[in-house]
């Protein structure tokens, strides 16, 4: 019987990739715990291959928004593209990294083309 407990137990506990995902991106865009919603910091702070993958638009669009040093970070690329004029584009081995990041996630945006254009990311 421990052992089933044991096993359950490890079953419910996050994995360290989920735990990262919670420290860096929030579980929400209300989640006041995600790391990149400071957006006004030293881009060099956080290393970009410590950062997980974004998993989804919203998660993309606040890498997006912490590494272009906008005013706050932004759930839709859109939303992002618009308020582009508040930041500075990263530099480009960051920029490069962050176009790596983006083809590994897989995360498909239609109606984003011309925002991807505008934050130097190619569909």
């Amino acid at each position: 019987m421990a052992a089933k407990e044991h096993l359950r137990r490890l079953r419910l506990r996050p994995t360290h990739t989920e735990l990262s995902r919670r420290r860096f991106y929030g579980e929400s865009s209300a989640d006041k715990a995600g790391i990149l919603r400071y957006t006004k910091v030293l881009n060099n702070l956080y290393d970009l291959s410590d950062i997980p993958i974004p998993n989804n638009e919203r998660e993309l669009s606040w890498l997006l928004s912490f590494y272009w040093n906008v005013d706050q970070p932004y759930d839709t690329l859109s939303d992002l593209e618009a308020h582009l004029n508040e930041g500075t584009q990263p530099d480009t081995a960051v920029s490069q990294k962050l176009e790596e990041m983006f083809r590994a996630s897989g995360v498909r945006v239609p109606s984003s083309g011309p925002a991807l254009s505008a934050l130097g990311l190619s569909s």
